[in-house]
């Protein structure tokens, strides 16, 4: 990921520095309120293609990129809990998350697989590249499809439950208030529960995360052989077309 991260940004300095010489020499460019998200499309004074594509696939490779933070964000945020909240709805609220931006990067991943697959086209033609992109949606398939089929299950069928988690949702309610004198082990046993809970969707989630990171790496690896030269230089997809809006 760092290799296709350090030359994408690269290139993107470089668009943004040709993008300001044009502001300063001929008047407003809107690739920075493109970069910005204020507008969907990339005006005159003319941009280059070459640009525009850097900007089109450093945005879908930021969007990539935040959801692998964000998963690393849930990790830091099991950890700690925010006082005078419920502990059992606050795991309950970050393994659901987990879940759905585990989807939105599996989908992230398979969009811009589509867009190389249409920047290439006619890709039926180009057999090494049809087949390469296709093991990259078979990886995606395997990582993220078990995972995301509990999100779709809460999403469209039933709520998401976990025993451990429901477990520990009864043993709060039990002890809210306080507990009777003499029934300190029920105090005792929802730590207990709460503490083994969190251990083991950290461990789950952060397992998970290391998985994501290798395959997320892989697919790179691949895209950065397609997208750039042996001497490191952008290569311009053959049927690249600007976007107009984010198809």
């Amino acid at each position: 990921m760092e290799r296709f991260k350090k030359a994408i940004f690269a290139a993107l300095r470089l668009a943004l520095g040709k993008a300001q010489e044009q502001d300063a020499n001929r008047g407003q460019s809107t690739l920075g309120k493109f970069l910005m998200r204020q507008t969907d499309e990339l005006t005159a004074p003319p941009v280059p293609a070459s640009d525009q594509f850097v900007v089109e696939l450093a945005l879908r490779f930021s969007e990539i990129l935040r959801s692998v933070q964000v998963l690393s964000d849930i990790v830091l945020y099991l950890k700690r809990f925010p006082p005078g909240s419920s502990r059992s709805r606050y795991l309950n609220y970050h393994v659901r998350s987990y879940l759905q931006e585990m989807y939105i990067l599996r989908e992230r991943l398979n969009a811009l697989l589509t867009k190389y697959e249409r920047w290439n086209a006619p890709i039926a033609q180009n057999v090494e590249m049809r087949n390469t992109l296709g093991d990259s949606r078979d990886l995606i398939k395997d990582a993220f499809d078990p995972i995301v089929a509990v999100r779709d299950d809460d999403v469209h069928h039933r709520q998401f439950s976990d025993p451990e988690l429901d477990r520990l949702e009864g043993w709060e309610g039990l002890i809210e208030g306080g507990v009777d004198p003499g029934k300190e082990w029920m105090q005792q046993r929802y730590e207990n529960q709460i503490r083994a809970a969190r251990e083991n969707w950290i461990a789950q989630i952060e397992t998970n995360n290391a998985k994501t990171i290798r395959v997320i790496d892989a697919i790179l690896d691949v895209l950065f052989e397609i997208t750039f030269g042996s001497d490191g230089q952008l290569i311009i997809p053959k049927s690249y077309k600007p976007a107009r809006g984010r198809d």
